[in-house]
């Protein structure tokens, strides 16, 4: 139980063999499952896809993941939690929130999630 991956419940074997790729809608990263499966939607964009339909332009970070309203759920989330948008140091779009941390803030830069993650892969 100790191998399985906390997130996707795959054994170190399958962790290997399958995938991570990127979801079409939420840009989050996600092991694919199946040999068979070229899916690029994760599982929970999926299900919202079942629900909701297509996802829209999100009026902040301008990620196609706005399914419900005109705000994808991790801006909706990051602007209840921290308030409004500020300008993204990086990319220059209003899409950062100002977590009032500089611990979390990348170089001592306020970035948007999409700056952070492409900072950390590089």
């Amino acid at each position: 139980f100790e191998e399985l991956s906390a997130g996707q419940q795959l054994c170190k074997e399958c962790r290997g063999a399958f995938p991570v790729v990127k979801c079409t809608y939420c840009r989050s990263e996600f092991q694919q499952t199946s040999k068979g499966s070229t899916s690029t939607i994760c599982k929970k964009c999926e299900q919202n896809v079942k629900s909701y339909g297509k996802p829209t332009a999100c009026e902040y970070c301008n990620i196609i993941a706005a399914f419900i309203g005109n705000k994808c759920q991790r801006c909706t989330n990051s602007e209840i939690k921290y308030g409004p948008p500020v300008n993204c140091e990086q990319c220059k779009q209003k899409c950062a929130f100002d977590r009032q941390d500089d611990d979390k803030k990348v170089d001592g830069k306020l970035l948007c999630w999409l700056c952070t993650l492409s900072y950390k892969r590089a």
